[in-house]
């Protein structure tokens, strides 16, 4: 059985505003800077249909934290060693502008 927790292993990835974080859960996390506040969530454990037509499984966010490129975020999804989730995701998400994301909005 895979162990699922909160916890944050890998690494923390931040702009001028925004705190974007993975967890062991499979959570996305992009946080306020100032504030802490969770202002867009997106939970990447399951099954997901891949640009080429193959299913892949998201599971734990531990080995590499989210990348911004380009108005992007990328973020790996999936890591067994330590029992943790396995998956073979790498999930790009497209970038609202700062100030959207900075409102509170959430884009899911």
């Amino acid at each position: 059985m895979p162990i699922c927790d909160q916890g944050m292993s890998a690494a923390i990835t931040s702009t001028d505003g925004l705190v974007f974080a993975g967890s062991l859960d499979g959570n996305l996390n992009v946080y306020d800077s100032v504030s802490g506040e969770i202002i867009w969530s997106f939970d990447t454990f399951g099954d997901f249909e891949s640009v080429s037509g193959d299913m892949a499984l998201g599971g734990s966010i531990e080995s590499d934290g989210p990348v911004l490129y380009e108005g992007h975020v990328l973020v790996n999804s999936g890591y067994q060693f330590g029992a943790r989730m396995p998956g073979n995701a790498l999930m790009v998400f497209s970038v609202s502008p700062a100030a959207t994301l900075a409102k509170g909005q959430n884009n899911e």
